[in-house]
Protein backbone atom coordinates (compact mmCIF):
# COMPACT_ATOMS: atom_id res chain seq x y z
CA UNK A 1 0.00 0.00 0.00
CA UNK A 2 1.30 3.49 -0.64
CA UNK A 3 2.36 5.36 2.48
CA UNK A 4 0.33 8.03 1.02
CA UNK A 5 -2.62 6.07 1.45
CA UNK A 6 -1.86 5.38 4.47
CA UNK A 7 -0.98 9.40 5.91
CA UNK A 8 -4.28 10.96 4.43
CA UNK A 9 -6.69 9.76 6.96
CA UNK A 10 -4.36 10.59 9.84
CA UNK A 11 -3.60 14.40 8.34
CA UNK A 12 -7.24 15.05 8.20
CA UNK A 13 -7.63 13.51 11.51
CA UNK A 14 -4.99 15.80 12.48
CA UNK A 15 -6.37 18.97 11.22
CA UNK A 16 -10.38 17.86 12.79
CA UNK A 17 -8.62 17.85 16.31
CA UNK A 18 -6.64 21.66 15.55
CA UNK A 19 -9.93 22.71 14.45
CA UNK A 20 -11.68 21.49 17.80
CA UNK A 21 -8.70 22.45 19.42
CA UNK A 22 -8.97 26.60 18.33
CA UNK A 23 -12.71 26.24 18.97
CA UNK A 24 -12.23 25.24 22.53
CA UNK A 25 -9.37 27.84 23.18
CA UNK A 26 -11.93 30.59 21.52
CA UNK A 27 -14.50 29.74 24.04
CA UNK A 28 -12.37 29.63 26.98
CA UNK A 29 -10.95 32.43 26.24
CA UNK A 30 -14.34 34.37 25.44
CA UNK A 31 -15.21 33.09 29.06
CA UNK A 32 -12.13 34.56 30.90
CA UNK A 33 -12.77 37.74 28.94
CA UNK A 34 -16.19 37.60 30.73
CA UNK A 35 -14.82 37.09 33.68
CA UNK A 36 -12.28 39.82 33.68
CA UNK A 37 -14.57 42.52 32.75
CA UNK A 38 -17.19 41.29 35.58
CA UNK A 39 -14.08 41.56 38.04
CA UNK A 40 -13.36 44.81 36.49
CA UNK A 41 -16.54 46.40 36.86
CA UNK A 42 -16.96 45.46 40.59
CA UNK A 43 -13.24 46.58 41.30
CA UNK A 44 -13.95 50.17 39.84
CA UNK A 45 -17.54 50.38 41.69
CA UNK A 46 -15.64 49.21 44.23
CA UNK A 47 -12.97 52.13 44.19
CA UNK A 48 -15.30 55.07 42.90
CA UNK A 49 -17.59 54.40 46.34
CA UNK A 50 -15.02 54.58 48.25
CA UNK A 51 -13.35 57.69 47.49
CA UNK A 52 -16.59 59.65 47.52
CA UNK A 53 -16.53 59.33 43.74
CA UNK A 54 -19.57 57.45 42.85
CA UNK A 55 -22.10 60.13 43.41
CA UNK A 56 -20.48 61.88 40.03
CA UNK A 57 -18.17 59.47 38.17
CA UNK A 58 -19.63 56.50 35.66
CA UNK A 59 -18.06 54.08 34.09
CA UNK A 60 -18.37 52.06 31.22
CA UNK A 61 -16.35 48.64 31.37
CA UNK A 62 -15.54 47.49 27.85
CA UNK A 63 -13.30 44.38 28.23
CA UNK A 64 -10.77 45.69 30.09
CA UNK A 65 -11.23 49.74 28.55
CA UNK A 66 -13.05 52.03 30.82
CA UNK A 67 -15.20 54.90 29.74
CA UNK A 68 -15.26 57.14 32.23
CA UNK A 69 -17.99 60.11 32.14
CA UNK A 70 -19.89 62.55 34.92
CA UNK A 71 -19.38 66.10 35.94
CA UNK A 72 -16.47 66.20 38.57
CA UNK A 73 -16.31 68.74 41.52
CA UNK A 74 -12.52 69.95 40.05
CA UNK A 75 -10.04 69.12 38.14
CA UNK A 76 -7.50 67.48 41.03
CA UNK A 77 -10.97 65.53 41.72
CA UNK A 78 -10.93 64.55 37.99
CA UNK A 79 -7.25 63.39 38.09
CA UNK A 80 -8.09 61.23 41.46
CA UNK A 81 -10.89 59.28 39.77
CA UNK A 82 -9.09 58.69 37.00
CA UNK A 83 -6.05 57.01 38.48
CA UNK A 84 -8.47 55.39 41.13
CA UNK A 85 -9.95 53.48 37.75
CA UNK A 86 -7.05 52.71 36.56
CA UNK A 87 -5.60 50.97 39.53
CA UNK A 88 -9.04 49.77 40.55
CA UNK A 89 -7.77 45.97 39.07
CA UNK A 90 -4.04 46.27 40.29
CA UNK A 91 -1.11 47.55 37.56
CA UNK A 92 -2.98 46.55 34.57
CA UNK A 93 -2.02 45.52 31.11
CA UNK A 94 -3.15 42.65 28.76
CA UNK A 95 -1.63 39.44 30.51
CA UNK A 96 -2.19 41.11 34.25
CA UNK A 97 -6.24 41.62 33.53
CA UNK A 98 -6.11 44.75 35.02
CA UNK A 99 -7.59 48.45 33.00
CA UNK A 100 -5.57 48.82 29.99
CA UNK A 101 -7.15 52.55 28.67
CA UNK A 102 -9.51 55.14 30.66
CA UNK A 103 -11.06 57.11 28.23
CA UNK A 104 -11.79 60.40 29.76
CA UNK A 105 -15.55 61.93 29.05
CA UNK A 106 -15.83 63.84 32.26
CA UNK A 107 -16.18 67.72 32.72
CA UNK A 108 -14.99 69.76 35.31
CA UNK A 109 -17.98 71.82 37.75
CA UNK A 110 -18.07 75.83 36.42
CA UNK A 111 -15.27 77.54 38.66
CA UNK A 112 -17.90 80.24 40.04
CA UNK A 113 -16.96 83.76 41.73
CA UNK A 114 -18.23 84.40 44.05
CA UNK A 115 -19.36 81.51 45.53
CA UNK A 116 -23.16 81.82 46.48
CA UNK A 117 -25.40 79.47 48.59
CA UNK A 118 -28.62 80.43 50.03
CA UNK A 119 -32.17 79.23 51.52
CA UNK A 120 -35.16 80.39 51.78
CA UNK A 121 -38.48 80.16 53.92
CA UNK A 122 -41.60 81.06 53.28
CA UNK A 123 -43.82 79.65 55.75
CA UNK A 124 -43.40 75.69 55.54
CA UNK A 125 -41.62 75.84 52.67
CA UNK A 126 -37.94 75.94 52.18
CA UNK A 127 -35.83 76.29 49.11
CA UNK A 128 -32.37 75.39 48.63
CA UNK A 129 -30.65 77.15 45.88
CA UNK A 130 -27.13 78.29 44.27
CA UNK A 131 -24.21 75.82 44.58
CA UNK A 132 -22.20 73.08 46.60
CA UNK A 133 -19.01 71.99 46.15
CA UNK A 134 -19.78 67.92 45.58
CA UNK A 135 -22.41 65.41 45.98
CA UNK A 136 -21.57 64.70 49.37
CA UNK A 137 -22.11 68.09 50.53
CA UNK A 138 -25.30 68.45 48.48
CA UNK A 139 -27.08 65.77 50.09
CA UNK A 140 -25.88 66.60 53.07
CA UNK A 141 -27.23 69.78 53.36
CA UNK A 142 -30.57 68.65 51.83
CA UNK A 143 -30.32 66.27 54.71
CA UNK A 144 -29.92 68.71 57.23
CA UNK A 145 -32.63 70.74 55.89
CA UNK A 146 -35.38 67.89 55.46
CA UNK A 147 -34.69 67.15 59.34
CA UNK A 148 -35.29 70.60 60.40
CA UNK A 149 -38.19 71.14 58.01
CA UNK A 150 -39.26 68.28 56.57
CA UNK A 151 -41.48 67.35 53.40
CA UNK A 152 -41.20 71.22 52.12
CA UNK A 153 -37.98 71.30 51.19
CA UNK A 154 -36.79 72.46 47.83
CA UNK A 155 -33.32 71.10 45.93
CA UNK A 156 -32.32 73.45 43.28
CA UNK A 157 -29.25 73.58 44.02
CA UNK A 158 -26.15 72.87 41.39
CA UNK A 159 -22.55 71.76 41.57
CA UNK A 160 -19.86 74.61 41.28
CA UNK A 161 -16.13 74.50 42.36
CA UNK A 162 -14.68 77.70 44.00
CA UNK A 163 -15.52 77.17 47.87
CA UNK A 164 -13.59 78.11 50.33
CA UNK A 165 -12.35 76.48 53.14
CA UNK A 166 -14.71 73.41 52.46
CA UNK A 167 -14.84 72.35 56.18
CA UNK A 168 -16.09 75.39 57.35
CA UNK A 169 -18.22 76.49 54.99
CA UNK A 170 -20.34 73.56 55.24
CA UNK A 171 -20.48 74.44 58.90
CA UNK A 172 -21.68 77.90 58.30
CA UNK A 173 -24.44 76.50 56.03
CA UNK A 174 -25.68 74.23 58.55
CA UNK A 175 -25.67 77.66 60.75
CA UNK A 176 -27.72 79.29 57.90
CA UNK A 177 -30.49 76.72 58.14
CA UNK A 178 -30.67 76.35 61.54
CA UNK A 179 -31.54 80.29 62.14
CA UNK A 180 -34.10 79.79 59.52
CA UNK A 181 -35.91 77.61 61.80
CA UNK A 182 -36.68 81.04 63.85
CA UNK A 183 -38.41 82.75 61.13
CA UNK A 184 -41.90 83.17 59.91
CA UNK A 185 -40.21 84.03 56.32
CA UNK A 186 -37.27 84.88 55.37
CA UNK A 187 -33.66 83.84 54.06
CA UNK A 188 -30.31 82.72 54.75
CA UNK A 189 -27.09 83.82 52.11
CA UNK A 190 -23.76 82.75 52.43
CA UNK A 191 -21.84 84.49 49.64
CA UNK A 192 -17.76 82.73 50.16
CA UNK A 193 -17.38 83.69 53.97
CA UNK A 194 -20.10 85.96 54.74
CA UNK A 195 -23.56 84.29 55.95
CA UNK A 196 -26.56 87.02 56.35
CA UNK A 197 -29.85 86.16 57.81
CA UNK A 198 -33.26 88.62 56.80
CA UNK A 199 -36.69 88.01 57.27
CA UNK A 200 -39.64 88.13 59.79
CA UNK A 201 -39.02 86.25 63.29
CA UNK A 202 -41.57 84.43 64.54
CA UNK A 203 -41.35 86.24 68.29
CA UNK A 204 -39.02 88.64 70.19
CA UNK A 205 -36.73 85.69 71.33
CA UNK A 206 -36.29 84.31 68.01
CA UNK A 207 -34.45 87.76 66.87
CA UNK A 208 -32.42 87.41 70.48
CA UNK A 209 -31.42 83.44 69.45
CA UNK A 210 -30.37 84.35 66.04
CA UNK A 211 -28.24 87.41 67.35
CA UNK A 212 -26.63 85.26 69.85
CA UNK A 213 -26.27 81.99 67.19
CA UNK A 214 -24.29 84.51 64.94
CA UNK A 215 -22.25 85.58 67.69
CA UNK A 216 -20.29 82.27 67.26
CA UNK A 217 -18.72 82.39 64.07
CA UNK A 218 -15.05 83.48 63.80
CA UNK A 219 -12.48 84.43 61.39
CA UNK A 220 -12.40 83.93 58.36
CA UNK A 221 -15.99 83.84 58.40
CA UNK A 222 -18.58 86.58 59.41
CA UNK A 223 -22.49 86.76 60.02
CA UNK A 224 -24.73 88.47 60.68
CA UNK A 225 -28.65 89.45 61.08
CA UNK A 226 -31.38 91.67 59.94
CA UNK A 227 -34.22 90.38 61.43
CA UNK A 228 -37.71 92.36 62.18
CA UNK A 229 -40.53 90.85 64.08
CA UNK A 230 -42.29 89.44 65.93
CA UNK A 231 -44.14 88.57 63.45
CA UNK A 232 -47.47 88.53 64.38
CA UNK A 233 -50.77 90.40 65.57
CA UNK A 234 -54.48 90.16 65.78
CA UNK A 235 -57.69 92.05 66.80
CA UNK A 236 -60.56 89.58 66.73
CA UNK A 237 -64.38 89.93 68.03
CA UNK A 238 -67.18 88.35 68.10
CA UNK A 239 -69.83 91.10 68.61
CA UNK A 240 -69.32 92.13 71.82
CA UNK A 241 -65.67 91.97 72.98
CA UNK A 242 -63.11 93.47 70.25
CA UNK A 243 -59.87 91.59 71.55
CA UNK A 244 -56.05 93.18 70.36
CA UNK A 245 -53.82 90.85 71.04
CA UNK A 246 -49.83 90.47 70.07
CA UNK A 247 -46.61 91.85 69.44
CA UNK A 248 -46.88 95.97 69.11
CA UNK A 249 -43.47 98.31 68.56
CA UNK A 250 -44.45 100.38 71.32
CA UNK A 251 -46.59 102.33 74.23
CA UNK A 252 -47.25 104.97 70.77
CA UNK A 253 -48.92 101.96 69.20
CA UNK A 254 -50.18 101.04 72.31
CA UNK A 255 -52.86 104.20 72.67
CA UNK A 256 -53.04 104.42 68.78
CA UNK A 257 -54.65 101.24 68.11
CA UNK A 258 -56.64 101.01 71.04
CA UNK A 259 -57.62 104.65 70.56
CA UNK A 260 -59.10 103.08 66.83
CA UNK A 261 -60.14 100.58 68.52
CA UNK A 262 -62.89 102.45 70.86
CA UNK A 263 -63.68 104.43 68.25
CA UNK A 264 -64.56 102.25 66.11
CA UNK A 265 -66.10 99.34 68.40
CA UNK A 266 -69.68 99.34 70.46
CA UNK A 267 -68.46 97.16 72.84
CA UNK A 268 -65.50 95.95 75.52
CA UNK A 269 -62.03 96.39 74.02
CA UNK A 270 -59.76 94.17 75.57
CA UNK A 271 -55.95 94.80 75.34
CA UNK A 272 -53.44 91.64 75.47
CA UNK A 273 -51.09 93.16 73.81
CA UNK A 274 -47.08 92.89 74.26
CA UNK A 275 -44.31 95.02 73.30
CA UNK A 276 -41.53 93.98 70.50
CA UNK A 277 -39.78 95.30 68.06
CA UNK A 278 -40.58 97.79 65.45
CA UNK A 279 -41.19 96.96 61.45
CA UNK A 280 -43.40 99.83 60.24
CA UNK A 281 -46.77 97.89 60.16
CA UNK A 282 -49.10 100.02 62.86
CA UNK A 283 -50.43 102.14 60.27
CA UNK A 284 -51.99 99.55 58.38
CA UNK A 285 -53.14 97.32 61.32
CA UNK A 286 -55.16 100.56 62.15
CA UNK A 287 -56.62 100.51 58.47
CA UNK A 288 -58.00 97.30 58.82
CA UNK A 289 -58.67 97.87 62.48
CA UNK A 290 -60.95 100.43 61.45
CA UNK A 291 -63.20 98.08 59.28
CA UNK A 292 -62.53 94.51 61.10
CA UNK A 293 -65.09 96.74 64.17
CA UNK A 294 -67.71 97.29 61.90
CA UNK A 295 -68.03 93.57 61.13
CA UNK A 296 -70.96 92.49 62.87
CA UNK A 297 -68.05 89.61 63.93
CA UNK A 298 -64.45 88.86 62.75
CA UNK A 299 -60.17 89.10 62.89
CA UNK A 300 -57.24 91.39 61.14
CA UNK A 301 -53.84 89.64 61.66
CA UNK A 302 -50.58 89.94 60.69
CA UNK A 303 -48.52 86.78 59.99
CA UNK A 304 -45.13 86.77 58.31
CA UNK A 305 -45.35 90.24 56.11
CA UNK A 306 -49.35 89.65 55.23
CA UNK A 307 -52.47 90.83 56.99
CA UNK A 308 -55.24 88.20 56.82
CA UNK A 309 -58.84 89.86 57.18
CA UNK A 310 -61.52 87.38 57.95
CA UNK A 311 -65.35 87.41 59.36
CA UNK A 312 -69.19 88.07 58.46
CA UNK A 313 -69.55 91.84 56.97
CA UNK A 314 -72.29 93.76 55.30
CA UNK A 315 -71.48 94.61 51.56
CA UNK A 316 -70.03 98.33 52.36
CA UNK A 317 -67.71 97.02 54.90
CA UNK A 318 -66.02 94.94 52.49
CA UNK A 319 -66.03 97.19 49.85
CA UNK A 320 -64.32 100.01 51.84
CA UNK A 321 -61.76 97.48 53.24
CA UNK A 322 -61.46 96.35 49.79
CA UNK A 323 -60.52 99.11 48.08
CA UNK A 324 -58.39 100.69 51.78
CA UNK A 325 -56.15 97.44 51.21
CA UNK A 326 -56.38 97.51 47.44
CA UNK A 327 -52.15 98.67 47.38
CA UNK A 328 -50.37 98.16 50.22
CA UNK A 329 -46.67 99.31 51.13
CA UNK A 330 -44.15 96.95 50.51
CA UNK A 331 -43.50 94.27 51.63
CA UNK A 332 -47.05 94.01 52.70
CA UNK A 333 -50.17 92.17 50.85
CA UNK A 334 -53.41 91.49 52.50
CA UNK A 335 -55.49 88.59 52.36
CA UNK A 336 -59.24 89.11 52.78
CA UNK A 337 -61.95 85.98 52.88
CA UNK A 338 -64.96 87.86 54.53
CA UNK A 339 -68.97 86.55 54.36
CA UNK A 340 -71.34 89.12 53.18
CA UNK A 341 -74.64 89.02 54.90
CA UNK A 342 -77.51 90.74 54.49
CA UNK A 343 -78.03 94.40 56.93
CA UNK A 344 -80.47 94.64 59.55
CA UNK A 345 -83.82 96.12 58.41
CA UNK A 346 -85.96 96.68 61.30
CA UNK A 347 -87.24 99.69 59.41
CA UNK A 348 -89.02 97.86 57.35
CA UNK A 349 -90.53 95.89 59.90
CA UNK A 350 -94.18 94.81 59.35
CA UNK A 351 -93.79 95.29 55.55
CA UNK A 352 -94.42 92.33 53.28
CA UNK A 353 -92.64 92.77 50.03
CA UNK A 354 -93.53 89.34 48.97
CA UNK A 355 -96.88 90.82 47.66
CA UNK A 356 -97.50 91.89 43.87
CA UNK A 357 -99.08 94.18 41.55
CA UNK A 358 -100.15 97.84 42.89
CA UNK A 359 -99.46 96.26 46.55
CA UNK A 360 -95.85 95.77 45.86
CA UNK A 361 -95.31 99.05 44.53
CA UNK A 362 -97.21 100.41 47.86
CA UNK A 363 -94.96 97.98 50.19
CA UNK A 364 -91.90 99.20 48.33
CA UNK A 365 -92.44 102.94 48.28
CA UNK A 366 -93.23 102.25 52.57
CA UNK A 367 -89.94 100.61 52.78
CA UNK A 368 -87.59 103.18 51.04
CA UNK A 369 -89.75 106.29 53.12
CA UNK A 370 -88.91 103.43 56.38
CA UNK A 371 -85.42 103.59 56.00
CA UNK A 372 -84.43 107.15 54.55
CA UNK A 373 -87.24 108.35 57.86
CA UNK A 374 -84.17 107.34 60.13
CA UNK A 375 -80.85 107.48 58.27
CA UNK A 376 -79.42 109.88 56.14
CA UNK A 377 -76.66 109.30 52.71
CA UNK A 378 -73.95 111.75 53.38
CA UNK A 379 -71.60 113.37 50.60
CA UNK A 380 -68.82 115.11 51.00
CA UNK A 381 -69.19 119.34 51.21
CA UNK A 382 -70.41 120.80 47.59
CA UNK A 383 -69.48 117.59 46.10
CA UNK A 384 -71.13 114.54 44.66
CA UNK A 385 -68.66 112.16 46.47
CA UNK A 386 -70.76 109.65 48.73
CA UNK A 387 -69.57 110.04 52.49
CA UNK A 388 -68.54 106.50 53.76
CA UNK A 389 -70.37 106.71 57.20
CA UNK A 390 -73.83 105.73 54.57
CA UNK A 391 -72.40 102.71 54.06
CA UNK A 392 -75.07 101.09 56.34
CA UNK A 393 -77.83 103.00 55.46
CA UNK A 394 -76.95 102.25 51.66
CA UNK A 395 -76.71 98.69 52.00
CA UNK A 396 -79.90 98.85 53.26
CA UNK A 397 -81.29 100.80 50.51
CA UNK A 398 -80.05 98.50 48.14
CA UNK A 399 -81.46 95.32 50.19
CA UNK A 400 -85.17 97.13 49.42
CA UNK A 401 -84.27 97.71 45.92
CA UNK A 402 -83.12 94.31 45.30
CA UNK A 403 -86.40 93.14 46.85
CA UNK A 404 -88.41 95.14 44.60
CA UNK A 405 -86.54 94.38 41.50
CA UNK A 406 -89.26 94.23 39.34
CA UNK A 407 -90.00 97.88 39.78
CA UNK A 408 -88.27 100.71 38.33
CA UNK A 409 -86.84 103.54 40.74
CA UNK A 410 -86.22 107.46 40.73
CA UNK A 411 -83.32 108.68 42.59
CA UNK A 412 -83.77 112.59 43.58
CA UNK A 413 -81.66 114.62 44.65
CA UNK A 414 -82.56 118.06 46.68
CA UNK A 415 -80.54 120.98 48.06
CA UNK A 416 -81.49 123.74 50.10
CA UNK A 417 -81.54 127.31 48.75
CA UNK A 418 -78.27 128.80 49.54
CA UNK A 419 -75.87 129.52 46.98
CA UNK A 420 -77.24 130.24 43.08
CA UNK A 421 -79.95 128.06 41.92
CA UNK A 422 -78.22 126.77 38.86
CA UNK A 423 -75.27 125.54 41.19
CA UNK A 424 -78.03 123.71 43.29
CA UNK A 425 -79.99 122.36 40.45
CA UNK A 426 -76.48 120.63 38.65
CA UNK A 427 -75.28 119.95 42.71
CA UNK A 428 -78.31 117.28 43.37
CA UNK A 429 -78.15 115.75 40.01
CA UNK A 430 -74.73 114.79 40.71
CA UNK A 431 -75.67 113.69 43.63
CA UNK A 432 -78.47 112.09 42.62
CA UNK A 433 -76.52 110.43 40.13
CA UNK A 434 -73.86 108.96 42.19
CA UNK A 435 -76.76 107.15 44.29
CA UNK A 436 -77.79 105.63 40.94
CA UNK A 437 -74.49 104.38 40.14
CA UNK A 438 -74.15 102.82 43.48
CA UNK A 439 -77.08 101.00 42.77
CA UNK A 440 -75.63 99.85 39.47
CA UNK A 441 -72.80 98.81 40.54
CA UNK A 442 -74.47 96.43 43.19
CA UNK A 443 -76.05 95.00 40.06
CA UNK A 444 -79.55 96.90 39.84
CA UNK A 445 -80.67 96.83 36.24
CA UNK A 446 -79.52 100.22 34.40
CA UNK A 447 -82.74 100.67 32.69
CA UNK A 448 -84.41 100.52 36.05
CA UNK A 449 -82.79 103.36 37.73
CA UNK A 450 -83.50 106.63 37.16
CA UNK A 451 -81.87 110.24 38.54
CA UNK A 452 -83.01 113.55 38.88
CA UNK A 453 -81.75 116.99 40.85
CA UNK A 454 -84.65 119.54 42.04
CA UNK A 455 -82.34 121.55 43.38
CA UNK A 456 -84.04 123.70 45.75
CA UNK A 457 -87.75 123.79 44.36
CA UNK A 458 -89.04 120.96 46.61
CA UNK A 459 -88.10 122.01 50.00
CA UNK A 460 -89.26 119.41 52.49
CA UNK A 461 -88.81 122.21 55.66
CA UNK A 462 -87.76 125.92 56.04
CA UNK A 463 -84.66 127.10 55.09
CA UNK A 464 -84.37 129.61 57.78
CA UNK A 465 -83.11 127.43 60.07
CA UNK A 466 -79.63 125.45 60.38
CA UNK A 467 -81.95 121.90 60.41
CA UNK A 468 -84.33 123.00 58.24
CA UNK A 469 -81.59 123.53 55.70
CA UNK A 470 -79.67 120.33 56.63
CA UNK A 471 -83.25 118.02 55.86
CA UNK A 472 -83.58 119.97 52.56
CA UNK A 473 -80.69 118.44 51.38
CA UNK A 474 -81.77 115.27 51.11
CA UNK A 475 -81.96 112.06 48.55
CA UNK A 476 -85.10 110.59 47.71
CA UNK A 477 -86.48 107.58 46.34
CA UNK A 478 -90.17 107.29 44.02
CA UNK A 479 -90.80 103.70 42.84
CA UNK A 480 -93.04 103.21 39.98
CA UNK A 481 -94.90 100.51 39.19
CA UNK A 482 -95.55 99.29 35.33
CA UNK A 483 -98.55 101.02 34.96
CA UNK A 484 -97.27 104.48 35.88
CA UNK A 485 -94.05 104.65 33.77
Amino acid sequence: MDKRDTCLPLLWLGIAGLLLSLLFGIYLGSSSASKIEGRITRDIDSALSTNGYSDWAKADVDGQKVRLTGQAPSARLKDAAINAVMTASGAGGVFRGGVTKVIDKMEIAPLVSPYVWSATRKGGLVTLSGHAPDRESLKAIVSTASEKFGEGVIDEMSLASGVPEHDGWIDMVRLGLGQLEGLESGKAVLKDRDLLITGQARSPENISDIDDALMSVSHPFTAEADVTGPYHWSASHNGDVLVLDGYIPDEEARRSLLQVARNAFDGEVLDKMKIGPRNGWVAIAEIGLGHIAKFNSGSIKLIGDTFLMTGDAPESAYAYLTEDVASLPAPFAAQIDVNIIAPAMQEIDGIDLDVVGDEKEEACQKAFLRVMSSNRIFFATARADIDRKSGETLDKLVEVARRCSEMSIVVEGHSDNRGSRPLNLELSQRRADAVRDYFIAKGMQADQMTSIGYGPDRPADSNDTPEGRANNRRIEFKVVGEEDE
